[in-house]
């Protein structure tokens, strides 16, 4: 043993050799409110024995600060000799008295690093805030809208799937210029692998939309777009079909699930707000005024699953299944956008 963790947890341990000396990082206090990064160097091995840091924890941020959870840190040494650590953590939303958990999840902060006496001092020893100065840095803003249209032979750098498919599911060749999915046989509550690709919800503010070709021939096959943290947790909205014909389906996290009756066999615009709440819409053909169905508040969409915790933040994605059986119509979608 090196020591005992003053809070009785001590995790993500890394190692860095930098000059005659061997450090050793720990994240420290849990994942949650008492998360923080502590230090210890050896000049003998990276095997000890240990020195311990004279300013440890390396900074602490608490649970009224505007970024909360930071730890687990990593070093860079940029091309002109300046250090970096990246640590994790999270910027809740305030509301009210209370802070409500990120739908972003865990984001990476960039921020200076000095060495005093073959000590790391990360940001001057200061809590970590969303403006972070160092020397070089600038403020760079990502762009809130992106589209894919589906027009390339493979897909874009950033969807995901959930776990490796065991089959090949989707073609981008079979209609050009759009994502064909052949749904499997798993629906979005089993923790296997639907066919299901998600893209990750980088600004509290955005607007989600996908264009969809559906036309199922059973009842127990759906298709549409989802807003994922797990499969625990996560709301849709698609099409599917009965005896009447075709319908919206929205499945919220919390609430009942609600239908409606679709009037054409046109392609379907399924659209999702995301700000204060997410709410879902749909337009059928050539509308232009959206049919709200329904909306799911932020503490809902990220409610933490009955085991483990939320670290990923929320995706967007499109999706096709069956109940116990492959969806035998494909689901076509023209495109995907954040805007």
């Amino acid at each position: 043993m090196i020591r005992e963790s003053s809070s009785g947890v001590a995790e993500g341990s890394h190692i860095f050799k930098r000059g005659r000396y061997w450090y050793l990082f720990t994240a420290e206090g849990g994942t949650e409110s008492g998360h923080s990064e502590w230090v210890n160097r050896s000049e003998v091995s990276p095997l000890g024995p240990w020195e311990l840091g004279p300013n440890n924890p390396l900074w602490r941020n608490g649970v009224e600060d505007e970024v909360q959870n930071t730890g687990h840190a990593d070093l860079v040494e940029d091309t002109k000799g300046q250090w970096w650590a990246v640590v994790l953590g999270v910027r809740p939303s305030r509301k009210g008295d209370t802070w409500e958990d990120s739908v972003l999840g865990r984001e990476t902060f960039l921020v200076p690093l000095e060495w005093k006496d073959d000590w790391p001092v990360i940001n001057g020893g200061h809590k970590i805030t969303l403006n972070s100065h160092g020397p070089g840095l600038y403020e760079f803003n990502t762009p809130v809208s992106w589209r894919d249209e589906f027009s390339d032979p493979q897909m874009q750098v950033g969807w995901y799937r959930k776990n490796t498919p065991f089959v090949n599911d989707y073609s981008l060749t079979e209609r050009p210029n759009y994502l064909r999915l052949h749904g499997g046989p798993y629906n979005l509550s089993v923790p296997a692998s639907p066919t299901m690709f998600l893209r990750k919800q980088t600004h509290l503010v955005c607007r989600w939309e996908t264009r969809l070709s559906f036309q199922p021939t059973v009842g127990e096959t759906e298709a549409g777009t989802v807003v994922w943290l797990n499969y625990f947790t996560y709301s849709s909205i698609g099409i599917r079909k009965d005896s009447k014909g075709r319908f919206i389906r929205f499945r919220p996290s919390e609430g009942d699930i609600v239908e409606r009756r679709l009037g054409t066999d046109t392609a379907v615009t399924l659209t999702v707000d995301c700000g204060s709440e997410y709410r879902f819409g749909y337009l059928e053909g050539t509308e232009s005024d959206i049919h709200w169905i329904g909306s799911v508040s932020n503490s809902a969409a990220t409610a933490a699953p009955p085991v483990g915790a939320n670290f990923t933040g929320m995706m967007l994605g499109l999706y096709a299944f069956g109940e116990r059986q492959r969806c035998l119509a494909p689901a076509d979608f023209s495109y995907a956008e954040f805007r």
